[in-house]
């Protein structure tokens, strides 16, 4: 007889389960591109940088078989052109702009557009205090979650990411919601990412994303784009490189203040209401 226990329901599948999977919410792939692998770059209220092990995961609500067959496939995918850079080609200064740019051939865009997807999915559901604020609402959640089941094309995300080369670039913060505008266009809906070496400006709307709107760029001939969007598909697929962003160090001090100071009154309030 099967069980209505929603408590042992898989968030994702929605299927009742025995166990579930540890689930990282950003894989650990994207740290072991890095020098100190698993570790992590916090920087203290007073200024004092420490390494602290990544241990971002959700409990209890994906399993095993959502973990391994959805969540792997499209993490290992976007390790390995986010982090390992596989197949990329890095171009100077000048050739775009004032960045230097990695270009990729033959990336599965809709693939890239599924895992920016499911980290956004992944960050939303996810019950630990440092993103107890981070939501998509529950109208996107479930869009999501039918479009990683059902392999959807998932048109209303798209990403401009950037391959972070700063001093600082290894840092991690929590994604901020923020309404992105871009030369006068109309705002849209859009989260700032940052993970290790990788910081992306993610849309979440059926508008397409101000910024790739005007990315269509030639080099040496051919077409090329940082867009994630159908539109964009045949096009080679640019990641420029840059330094870390000018109010990192004020807003990872920021997030660790409010971290240390709250931390521990957020899990005594979750552990008396499991008690009740």
């Amino acid at each position: 007889m099967e069980s209505n226990d929603t408590s042992k329901q898989c968030a994702l599948c929605e299927k009742v389960v025995d166990s579930f999977a540890c689930s990282h919410i950003v894989a650990r792939g994207f740290y072991d591109c890095l020098p100190d692998k698993t570790k992590m770059i916090v920087l203290s209220s007073d200024g004092e940088q420490r390494r602290r092990p990544n241990a971002h995961y959700i409990e209890n609500k994906i399993c095993h078989d959502c973990e391994k067959v959805i969540f792997k496939d499209l993490d290992e995918y976007a390790i390995s052109i986010y982090g390992q850079k596989v197949g990329g080609e890095n171009y100077p200064k000048g050739a775009i702009g004032n960045n230097s740019i990695c270009i990729f051939e033959n990336v599965d865009r809709r693939k890239l557009r599924a895992f920016w997807a499911s980290l956004l999915w992944r960050f939303s559901i996810a019950d630990i205090w440092e993103l107890k604020d981070v939501s998509i609402g529950k109208i996107y959640e479930e869009r999501i979650r039918k479009d990683l089941l059902a392999g959807g094309e998932f048109e209303y995300i798209d990403a401009l990411a950037m391959f972070l080369t700063g001093p600082n670039a290894e840092m991690y913060s929590t994604p901020r919601r923020f309404r992105m505008t871009y030369c006068g266009s109309e705002p849209i809906n859009a989260y700032d990412i940052r993970i290790p070496a990788l910081g992306a400006y993610v849309s979440l709307d059926k508008r397409p994303h101000p910024v790739l709107e005007h990315s269509k760029w030639i080099v040496e001939g051919r077409r090329l784009s940082p867009s994630l969007c159908k539109d964009a598909e045949g096009a080679r697929f640019a990641v420029a490189n840059r330094d870390v962003m000018v109010d990192d160090v004020e807003r990872f001090v920021e997030m660790y203040q409010v971290y240390e100071e709250r931390r521990e009154e957020w899990l005594a309030a979750k552990k008396s209401s499991a008690r009740k």
